[in-house]
């Protein structure tokens, strides 16, 4: 009798380890460098105007090197962003391996904003406002990206999702673009700031006030519609909230009257603020 042979085993070999397990560690490390960032963003105070500003018209090294800092960080996050979401839809690994651009991207703007807001760079409170609401954008917008990845809902279920399905990873793309464009278009030193923070106020005034002067054109409610009782101040008050397109006749005499205030305002600041970039120019010569 022979010896009966024995069928070899085949070798189970171990896979290795998960990749999602470190693509998910990446993933969750950005994500939580990010907010690390966003919180030290945060806790900047731009309401305290510098008591000495270092410059006007003219960068000094230190505010240009800053923000070099923010516009290439990014312009890094901008183009790194795009592969990151394409990449990963095909392939979570080597997407996540992007992150570290990413981060080194999120780093840069950070630190350029950080720079600003050191006491003896001379900044000023316009300035370092625009520098730090832009890079909470960035921040913020890059997180929500990182996190589409990390829960896995930015990923496709099946081929047909992957090619024409799927798109959280582009939205939260184009979100990252569009901060980052922020980013790039901070104004560049104290004069531009101030001159960005006066006509944003100028034109939101002005935006204001065509709102109310459409309204008050409409006259006032009929006075059929309210009775002349001793309640007649709260309604006309209670008119005022609601969102009918008429005032009541008390209340569209406080909005002229608010209406003529605001335009006389409005027009001393267009009026007097070249006069007053003149006069912080030759502070500064």
């Amino acid at each position: 009798m022979g010896k009966k042979s024995k069928t070899p085993k085949k070798k189970t070999s171990t896979p290795p380890a998960s990749t999602n397990e470190e693509e998910n560690n990446m993933n969750k490390e950005t994500y939580e460098a990010l907010n690390r960032l966003s919180l030290a963003l945060n806790d900047l105070d731009d309401k305290i105007e510098s008591t000495t500003l270092s410059h006007y018209r003219h960068l000094t090294n230190e505010v240009s090197e800053a923000h070099k800092m923010m516009t290439s960080g990014a312009e890094l996050i901008k183009a790194t962003s795009t592969k990151y979401t394409l990449v990963g839809k095909v392939d979570v690994a080597e997407g996540a391996k992007l992150t570290q651009d990413l981060r080194k991207g999120a780093e840069l703007v950070s630190t350029g904003v950080l720079v600003l807001f050191d006491s003896s760079i001379g900044a000023s409170r316009s300035y370092r406002a625009h520098a730090k609401q832009s890079a909470r954008g960035v921040i913020a917008s890059l997180m929500r990206l990182v996190q589409c990845f990390l829960d896995g809902s930015a990923l496709p279920a099946n081929a047909a999702e992957l090619r024409d399905g799927n798109t959280i990873g582009a939205q939260r793309t184009g979100a990252v673009w569009e901060a980052c464009d922020g980013m790039v278009k901070v104004p560049k030193g104290n004069r531009a700031a101030m001159r960005r923070e006066l006509l944003t106020w100028v034109v939101e005034c002005n935006e204001t006030m065509q709102e109310f002067q459409d309204t008050v054109d409409l006259g006032p409610l009929s006075d059929g519609n309210h009775g002349d009782d001793d309640n007649a101040e709260e309604e006309d008050y209670d008119d005022f909230r609601d969102d009918d397109d008429q005032y009541t006749s008390l209340v569209i005499n406080i909005v002229t009257a608010y209406l003529a205030l605001l335009e006389m305002f409005s027009r001393h600041i267009e009026c007097n603020s070249q006069k007053l970039v003149n006069v912080q120019e030759k502070l500064f010569l």
